[in-house]
């Protein structure tokens, strides 16, 4: 099902571009629609150059702060979305590109994003285990020394006798 939504995103994306594209060349003509699709590609860099170090930098202290940089992905992941978005040939995409250069609306589009993901992801029916090895473990040559519930307890102790 998810794979039909997504083929219906693109040819939804494709369809509007086309659109748009014949809308501004009859309006402007096709030297312009050229122009344009370059120049916001170069914007795209650009932008891409900036808040990519911008987030880098954040990313950085957060992560030498002992704080978990999740936000700073989330960041991340949505400027390479938008830098790829800017790149590609299109205004439909360049507008959204430039939606997700928008520093506090990137966070959150990125955020909501991450759950959609994630919520799709759960309802998978794929198992994971938590090995898989071909050919069993070696046994081991001193049975008594194996801790039977498999749970270690970390401490410092001092032995009084």
């Amino acid at each position: 099902m998810t794979g039909l939504i997504f083929l219906a995103m693109m040819v939804l994306i494709i369809w509007a571009e086309i659109k748009v594209f014949a809308l501004i060349g009859a309006e402007t003509g096709a030297l312009f629609v050229i122009v344009a699709v370059f120049a916001t590609a170069a914007i795209g860099l650009r932008l891409f150059r900036k808040a990519g170090a911008s987030t880098m930098r954040r990313f950085r202290d957060a992560a030498s702060g002992g704080r978990p940089p999740v936000l700073e992905i989330a960041d991340g992941s949505a400027i390479i979305l938008a830098a790829g978005l800017l790149l590609m040939p299109g205004f439909v995409t360049d507008a959204i590109g430039l939606v997700l250069f928008v520093p506090g609306l990137r966070t959150v589009l990125a955020i909501i994003l991450g759950r959609l993901v994630f919520s799709l992801m759960s309802r998978n029916t794929m198992v994971f285990h938590k090995s898989f090895n071909a050919t069993p473990p070696p046994e081991d040559p001193e049975p008594e020394n194996k801790n039977p519930s498999g749970v270690t307890i970390d401490g410092e102790f001092e032995r009084k006798d």
